[in-house]
């Protein structure tokens, strides 16, 4: 490959020199995003813009390439780019997979995509968990505590997403879950709806195998629903309305994806009536206020009818004054 280049260029201004932008956590690189797109706005060109910008997430991944060590390749496919160190079929595989899956998607979420903006889908694809977790960590917040994940899209100036490396099969479902975060970008959505959306849309745009889905008998529901309804108080169901337990790990991380993909598919029946709620719905309130004006009631009675309380789930609406404490 060649050596990662030391500016960008673009027409009608000055190159920029890469080493100033260059960030460095971990022992990997990423770009000042901010100052590029202040450099790209001197540019009065939008097409010239796009162009600059799809050559800066190159020369971005080139310094990646070069930090991560021998093995890993860019291979690129019209809009879509992987850095990984698979084998060539195996990427050719996987470029087509998510070029695929950027029509089939906002086919399943109709009327709640848009077109996205500069740049091409980007997949890093690292070659062990320990790599993974490595680059991954400069998005958390020092000192949390927090569930393991299986990818991640990024949405911090140069938009990509992140997989440790296995079998195309097994990564196929968090391409899609990631990708389908990516195309809600543009939506305030709360936490619930967007993992809920991309749960579902995952499911049903890559399913598990036969041999690995659980068994659909009524006594795996019963013990499901039993435990919905002993896991959430009035106290707990807050950090799943604020997003907080999408990432801590232990039950409540798993019953707050079970739950989110519940509420999602039973509202998505009815298609129309779900994407007027999910356009309206605010993180700010957990999307109560929506859930009144195109659901016709509030998201804790919702969860009363759904797992049959019987205080018609009074206790478990959402309450943002709390979500700060």
């Amino acid at each position: 490959p060649e050596p990662a280049p030391a500016s960008l260029y673009a027409e009608g201004t000055a190159p920029l020199p890469i080493a100033p932008l260059t960030v460095w956590q971990e022992d990997l690189p990423t770009f000042d995003w901010a100052r590029i797109h202040d450099w790209l706005n001197g540019i009065d060109n939008e097409a010239i813009q796009a162009k600059a910008f799809a050559e800066a997430e190159l020369a971005w991944l080139a310094h990646l390439r070069e930090a991560l060590g021998p093995g890993y390749r860019i291979d690129v496919q019209d809009d879509v780019v992987l850095l990984s160190s698979l084998e060539p079929v195996v990427a050719r595989a996987t470029l087509a997979f998510m070029r695929r899956m950027e029509q089939r998607i906002p086919r399943v979420l109709e009327g709640l995509t848009d077109g996205g903006g500069w740049g091409r889908d980007l997949l890093l694809v690292l070659d062990d968990p320990e790599t993974y977790y490595r680059y991954v960590s400069r998005y958390y917040a020092d000192g949390g505590t927090y569930g393991t994940s299986a990818g991640m899209w990024v949405d911090e100036g140069c938009s990509h997403f992140v997989v440790p490396k296995a079998d195309l099969h097994a990564i196929e479902p968090t391409i899609v879950h990631e990708m389908t975060h990516a195309m809600l970008a543009r939506l305030n959505l709360p936490t619930w709806v967007n993992e809920g959306l991309a749960v579902n849309t995952e499911h049903r745009l890559s399913p598990a195998p036969a041999g690995t889905r659980p068994l659909a008998q009524t006594s795996v529901a019963v013990q499901s629903h039993q435990r919905h309804r002993a896991y959430w108080s009035a106290e707990r169901i807050q950090g799943f309305w604020s997003g907080e337990l999408f990432l801590c790990e232990g039950t409540g991380q798993e019953l707050s994806y079970h739950l989110a993909t519940l509420l999602v598919g039973q509202l998505a029946v009815d298609w129309p009536r779900f994407a007027a709620f999910a356009l309206a719905a605010q993180r700010a309130d957990g999307g109560q206020a929506a859930a009144h004006e195109h659901v016709g009631m509030g998201l804790g009675a919702l969860l009363g009818v759904l797992f049959r309380r019987d205080d018609g789930g009074a206790a478990l609406e959402p309450q943002p004054a709390l979500w700060q404490a």
